[in-house]
């Protein structure tokens, strides 16, 4: 249910958006089967990533301390 829910958004999004997560999705492929040259795993990846589109807790704390 939870993978129809995210299928659903992304077939909703505009064209040009979909297109671009397309790209982003291959070249993390891409990347992820180079693994044993760059060591970035799935998990490393995500790593990186997550900070960036998860910070909206952080982005509240810090309105709230204004």
């Amino acid at each position: 249910q939870q993978f129809a829910g995210v299928q659903a958004a992304i077939y909703l999004l505009p064209d040009e958006n979909r297109e671009a997560l397309q790209s982003l999705l291959l070249f993390l492929q891409e990347v992820v089967a180079c693994v044993e040259e760059n060591q970035m795993t799935p998990t490393n990846i995500a790593v990186c990533f997550a900070p960036s589109l998860f910070h909206l807790n952080s982005f509240k704390r810090d309105r709230t301390s204004i």
